[in-house]
């Protein structure tokens, strides 16, 4: 039976973590401009929050981003918005700070690991679930040698804690396997 090698390369690889209200957010002050759009303002001393906005204060509520980026000026923060809707309600939301990136805590094969079958599948387990909205394919996990990706598949398991990249066809025998995991940036 032949043998290859697998040298594991990770390339920034972390989760996109959730959000969460803040205690006590600050208060948002309206100012109406000329032109009929409005500007929001708020200390951003401990920020960075994102505006989110509702044409509906009727449960359930249908929050949404606003997609432009508030302007920091020292610890002030503000949002130019027109108006486009007969009414519409504002809020802020302060992202919670990363506790930890996510790594791979192990895999198999090992790192440099000798003696493994060329049909051998990879798998990498990672310190915490990926998030629900990752989406992991061969673009993101594959495998190479001598600049070449092998034709492979990846399955993501339901506790989305472990990944496992399948070959579909044979690894080359005492070769020195790279396999790479590209994350979010």
């Amino acid at each position: 039976m032949k043998k290859c090698c697998l040298l594991v390369i990770l390339v920034g690889v972390r989760s996109l973590l959730p959000t969460v209200w803040s205690a006590e957010p600050p208060r948002i002050a309206l100012t109406t401009l000329p032109d009929r759009s409005v500007r929001l303002s708020w200390d951003n001393t401990d920020g960075p929050y994102g505006v989110e906005t509702a044409t509906s204060l009727t449960l359930p509520i249908q929050w949404q981003g606003h997609p432009s980026n508030a302007i920091i000026q020292g610890t002030q923060a503000s949002l130019t918005v027109r108006a486009s809707e007969p009414a519409r309600f504002f809020r802020l939301r302060k992202a919670q700070a990363p506790a930890a990136l996510t790594t791979v805590s192990e895999t198999s094969p090992a790192n440099g690991e000798s003696g493994v079958a060329v049909t051998r599948e990879t798998m990498l387990r990672f310190s915490v679930p990926l998030a629900t909205n990752t989406v992991l394919n061969t673009d993101r996990l594959f495998a190479e040698f001598a600049g070449r990706r092998f034709l492979s598949r990846v399955e993501l398991s339901t506790d989305r804690k472990t990944a496992t990249l399948f070959y579909l066809e044979p690894l080359p025998g005492s070769a020195r396997v790279a396999v790479c995991l590209m994350g979010a940036q």
